[in-house]
């Protein structure tokens, strides 16, 4: 297995363009094809109660991080270090 480090700025970029994606899909009205930040979807602290943003947050997780393949590979990645760091055994 590889692992590719990226830089943060483009970590983030990628996290608010799958955010916004969320918002497009799920959260436009059939009469508007657009959805609009408000000053509170903007505030941090207002918009974890607010359901839209939630919403937004678990389907950009989802798709960046799917649960399944993350469980997978850290389960690898987990195993491989026991076993690198594991005192061998005598006999």
């Amino acid at each position: 297995m590889r692992l590719v480090r990226i830089g943060a700025f483009s970590w983030v970029v990628r996290t608010d363009w799958a955010h916004e994606i969320a918002h497009f899909c799920m959260h436009r009205s059939t009469d508007r094809h657009e959805f609009i930040d408000t000053r509170s979807t903007m505030n941090r602290s207002e918009s974890y109660w607010n359901s839209y943003e939630s919403e937004a947050n678990r389907f950009a997780a989802e798709l960046l991080m799917p649960q399944q393949l993350i469980e997978s590979l850290g389960r690898r990645v987990i195993d491989a270090y026991k076993a690198s760091t594991t005192p061998k055994k005598c006999h």
